[in-house]
């Protein structure tokens, strides 16, 4: 049988563990005759989602950015007539069609790899592979943890908001899971939310055993040693964990998938207890943040980011973009968010109106997809949804301070209530993860219309919702 896999063969300076041999057209006994044929396929997987198409610009900086009402646009400009289309919820636009089908079908593609990779590590014994039973669970952990996180991803792009349906029974996208998959129509939200969970269930604990021991967490842990190309004793492949689903990245993910989808008390406290995790290192100081004073030359927060897609031609695709002297420059829609509260070291993201996050930062081809500061996030809105407000303020404070707020005057007050700390939350988080790609999930999650430009609004409840396109070819 033959599978034609679309990698990269190139030496990436930055994501050095990507490096493949040279595959083209490989007969799939061949490809899977080695543990280095294993590794070969995952990092092609790796290297596909870093691409425009997904996390590379789809998925990150670009159109989940734009959706989000992160830039000031300007329709009369073509490089930013797309944007603005999915800004107004235009979803039948030309553009928005065929970016919807490049979306849904590379995402679709890789899940289909993944999916023929996990059934083919499954059937070999754990002795065919080089380090044996950790090696061979934790191929399948980052494979089901990467399936997990696309189908979430398109579930957050095509579906209805959980908070906006309440109906199980509707279905909006496929949760695919085995290969060949011939007929796949949309799973019902019930199932689907089933399957995700399941997943990245499954995800964590065959990761963890290889994350979790005592030789190899501090490679996983570790800022620096997170993304560095330091070669561990099994070889390149298991350098920089950053740029991997590694055990806490998925842990982190699946506290953003409890949260998505939480509905009762028990729902929050699972949230909670998936973030609190990864707060509990930082505060044992096993995770580190980054000096508020540090994030006008770390604009990514990269010794805070959990996982990363890497993207060798980044710097390319976001120079322009990203460079307030060109006219059709991609301008924050609203600057003022970034310094009305006084002392936050965020304003530095930006310069002359534009974000520097992809243009002022050494490490140029990297993309955060899951930073640790989400945790504090997650954590301090599930406290204040299950009457832990005081909680919920006093954790917030504490995170706040990462980020250079220290005055009394610019704290959260002890006597807000629980919908004035939910929108000083939503206003925090558009500073936090701004050109991520990730605001828009927050707005469409709690059936609240998209904020902008000092409090306007944009009525966009239950109408965050692209249309899946009518081929589906890639399913």
């Amino acid at each position: 049988m033959i599978a034609v896999l679309a990698l990269s063969m190139s030496f990436f300076t930055g994501c050095s563990w990507l490096d493949v041999h040279p595959v083209d057209e490989v007969d799939k006994e061949s490809m899977y005759a080695t543990t280095d044929g294993f590794y070969n396929v995952l990092n092609g997987v790796y290297l596909a989602i870093g691409e425009a198409s997904l996390y590379g610009d789809n998925l990150s900086w670009g159109a989940m950015e734009a959706w989000g009402r992160g830039y000031e646009l300007d329709k009369s400009l073509q490089s930013h007539k797309k944007f603005y289309s999915l800004q107004e919820c235009r979803y039948d636009d030309k553009d928005i069609l065929s970016l919807s089908e490049s979306i849904w079908s590379s995402a679709y593609r890789n899940i289909a790899r993944l999916n023929d990779f996990i059934q083919q590590a499954s059937r070999k014994p754990d002795d065919f592979f080089t380090y044996g039973t950790v090696e061979k669970n934790l191929l399948i952990g980052e494979a089901r943890g990467l399936r997990a996180m696309l189908h979430f991803d398109l579930f957050r792009i095509y579906g209805q908001s959980p908070a906006h349906s309440t109906e199980a029974d509707k279905a909006y996208v496929p949760y695919v899971d085995t290969y060949p998959s011939k007929s796949n129509p949309p799973t019902p939200v019930k199932d689907f939310e089933t399957k995700l969970k399941e997943d990245l269930r499954i995800a964590a604990e065959l990761v963890g055993t290889y994350d979790n021991t005592e030789e190899n967490r501090l490679m996983a842990l570790d800022g620096d040693k997170r993304f560095s190309e330091e070669e561990p004793d099994w070889g390149r492949f298991y350098s920089q964990r950053g740029v991997r689903l590694n055990y806490y990245a998925i842990r982190l993910l699946q506290a953003r998938a409890e949260l998505y989808f939480a509905k009762t008390v028990e729902d929050y406290q699972a949230a909670y207890g998936f973030a609190e995790e990864i707060q509990k290192l930082i505060m044992e100081k096993k995770l580190n943040f980054i000096s508020s004073n540090k994030i006008i030359s770390e604009p990514k927060f990269m010794p805070e980011v959990l996982f990363a897609c890497c993207n060798q031609l980044l710097k390319e695709a976001t120079q322009d973009k990203f460079d307030y002297k060109q006219p059709a420059s991609l301008k924050v829609e609203d600057y003022a968010l970034f310094t009305k509260v006084n002392g936050d070291k965020r304003k530095d993201l930006i310069y002359n109106k534009v974000l520097i996050v992809y243009t002022k930062d050494l490490h140029e081809k990297y993309i955060p997809c899951i930073r640790m500061s989400e945790a504090y996030y997650i954590m301090a809105e599930c406290l204040s949804k299950t009457d832990r407000l005081t909680d919920a303020i006093n954790l917030f404070n504490d995170f706040r301070k990462k980020r250079g707020v220290v005055s009394s005057s610019a704290k959260v007050p002890a006597d807000v209530t629980a919908d004035e700390f939910m929108n000083i939350l939503i206003e925090d988080s558009r500073r936090e993860f701004a050109g991520l790609g990730q605001n828009v999930f927050l707005f469409k999650r709690l059936n609240r219309p998209v904020s902008f430009s000092e409090g306007h609004d944009l009525n966009s409840k239950g109408n965050l919702k692209i249309h899946v396109p009518q081929s589906e070819s890639a399913v």
